[in-house]
């Protein structure tokens, strides 16, 4: 464009990892990834009592892997898991992931809450949020029933 400056200008550039970030003056912003998963998982009873739901495996990786991979390729250099009681398979499996922090959220009260709990991890950060919620599957005998 005509009367954009190289310092007002923005595009993105590509970094050796294949994902694409926004460039502004110089500086390279990075994104921020929230993924709720703190929910109680009670449409999937009983297999959620011995596994979250979000670790329920979507052919050979758990569903909330899929997540996190699609985070990633679409920019975050850092994600934030809500997580809540109960939710200890989640921190294991991703506990060796420097690029992923946990959020503990007490008392499931809806997402608007869960977002507000992760507040914390991303307060005075200039980079952008990207907020990821998922349905992770629709219960059969919901479908059928909508039918």
């Amino acid at each position: 464009d005509e009367g954009e400056t190289p310092s007002d200008a923005s595009r993105e550039v590509g970094r050796q990892d294949g994902r694409a970030h926004r460039e502004t003056a110089g500086d390279v912003l990075t994104m921020k990834a929230i993924i709720p998963a703190a929910g109680l998982g009670t449409r999937f009873l009983p297999l959620t009592r011995a596994v979250p739901k979000e670790m329920l495996p979507i052919g050979s990786k758990p569903a909330l892997q899929l997540i996190v991979d699609e985070a990633k390729s679409a920019g975050a250099d850092e994600i934030v898991l809500i997580i809540s009681h109960g939710k200890e398979l989640i921190r294991e499996y991703f506990k060796d992931n420097p690029a992923i922090r946990f959020v503990y959220q007490e008392e499931q009260r809806g997402l608007g809450h869960a977002v507000l709990m992760a507040e914390s991890a991303v307060h005075g950060s200039s980079s952008p949020v990207l907020v990821l919620r998922r349905r992770w599957w629709r219960c059969p005998r919901q479908t059928a029933a909508r039918a």
